[in-house]
């Protein structure tokens, strides 16, 4: 199922696919739940759909002249709404490396090094300052863990040199990344109205369209911000969308969740939950700045982090193992 909907074309508006996530984040999460020792399989399905869904970017975009927003329009997948979704793929990757280390050493590398290779040309041409943060985030975590010292620094070497010569080519995204993204600004001060408006309960689903083009025409901002006009239908933070949609205590429950089962994979200390504790801290920072709870993907993640932590008994301080 995860690799048919990144392959599929389809148009993913309306009911049926809110209730068709809503079912795919349910079975993910009692998959999780009761098959721990199966997740190097769902890694290698993940590894499948990382690289179909990279490539059939990376054949549109590097075939034709389309901007990012008409590759993703072209795609047309569940996953990719806009290109900044790609960050969906990019939190997966560690869980996704993971699986990949189950592979005779040399072969491990080499795919490890593809993974990397994909994800940074990929995120490149979709022009995504988020997606090249996330993967320096996950750059600078999974440096204590490496065993092999030398080898992970030229690797390293090789892959951002790769980056930076691809961002310098790609003028669009280098003018980006000097510019500070202060079109947000517009977006966090209309949801943060909102929320004002019915603090407990929340407005309801897909609220925040109208609200915040009704905002905009009262609101007044500097020179310096840009304003983004543009229909809007989330607010670019997955905790202040779920604070629209459902109230402030359905925000506070997800945010203890989700720092319940990052505590509890760091307690572990196993290689897994290292993983695990990785992947939830890029998730954290896209949730930040783009994640929306109206996507198929953060679901789907969120599921299989409460499914891991449902079938991982939580360590007291005498039986954590030493160091």
């Amino acid at each position: 199922m995860l690799v048919l909907t990144t392959t599929i074309k389809a148009d993913w508006s309306g009911i049926y696919p809110t209730l068709i996530m809503t079912m795919y984040a349910a079975l993910i999460f009692f998959h999780c739940a009761y098959f721990k020792d199966s997740i190097g399989l769902t890694a290698k399905f993940m590894l499948l759909a990382f690289f179909v869904v990279s490539l059939r970017i990376l054949i549109v975009g590097l075939t034709g002249e389309s901007g990012p927003q008409e590759i993703v329009n072209q795609i047309r997948s569940p996953l990719l709404v806009v290109p900044n979704d790609y960050a969906a793929i990019l939190v997966m990757a560690p869980i996704i490396n993971y699986g990949v280390r189950e592979f005779p050493n040399a072969m491990s590398k080499s795919v490890t090094l593809c993974i990397w290779v994909t994800a940074i040309l990929t995120s490149v041409v979709l022009e995504s300052r988020l997606c090249l943060l996330l993967l320096l985030i996950w750059l600078i975590l999974e440096a204590p863990s490496v065993r092999y010292k030398r080898q992970f620094v030229l690797s390293s070497g090789i892959v951002l040199a790769i980056a930076a010569s691809m961002i310098v080519a790609q003028t669009n995204l280098l003018a980006k990344i000097g510019q500070f993204p202060t079109s947000r600004i517009p977006v966090w001060d209309a949801a943060l109205h909102q929320i004002a408006t019915s603090p407990l309960i929340g407005s309801g689903i897909d609220s925040f369209r109208q609200f915040y083009t009704t905002h905009l025409v009262t609101a007044n901002y500097s020179d310096f911000i840009i304003v983004d006009s543009r229909q809007m239908p989330w607010a670019h933070n997955l905790f202040l969308d779920v604070s629209i949609a459902f109230g402030i205590p359905a925000a506070i429950l997800l945010i203890a969740l989700l720092s319940y089962i990052a505590l509890s994979a760091w307690n572990q200390r196993g290689e897994l939950e290292k993983i695990m504790f990785v992947s939830i801290l890029m998730f954290l920072a896209a949730a930040l700045i783009e994640f929306s709870h109206l996507r198929i993907y953060p679901l789907a993640l969120i599921a299989i982090y409460a499914g891991y932590a449902a079938c991982v008994p939580v360590k007291t301080s005498t039986e954590r193992a030493p160091g």
